[in-house]
């Protein structure tokens, strides 16, 4: 069984852990990711309680107000638009259990090809 004190994410909301927060309410949380990955702009967006992006997916309400608050902020923030993503397991690139999306911007290079 999963334990919540071994997910930096949780430690992060509980405030055991450092981040840098960017935006914060009663319901979700962001903070700069430590690895910038090739953005000007990398910025984490977690739900406050524990889920997996399964979980999250599978839960409407909060998935939506998660993903209408941070696009309310990035066209805020993020001038010509920014990319989210969202990984589901190690595979996929998921480095910590707790669900997160990756809001991203960059200036430079915007002509990128997708795959």
């Amino acid at each position: 069984m999963f334990e919540y004190s071994h997910c930096t994410f949780c430690n992060i909301v509980s405030g055991a852990e450092w981040a840098n927060i960017i935006y914060q309410d009663e319901v979700v949380m962001a903070f700069d990711d430590i690895w910038l990955r090739g953005a000007d702009i990398h910025i984490l967006w977690i739900p406050r309680k524990h889920h997996t992006p399964l979980q999250l997916l599978n839960d409407g309400e909060l998935n939506g107000y998660l993903l209408k608050t941070m696009a309310t902020w990035g066209e805020k923030h993020c001038q010509g638009g920014f990319r989210v993503v969202l990984n589901n397991g190690w595979i996929a690139g998921q480095s910590q259990p707790h669900a997160h999306y990756h809001l991203l911007w960059r200036t430079w290079g915007l002509s990128v090809n997708f795959i």
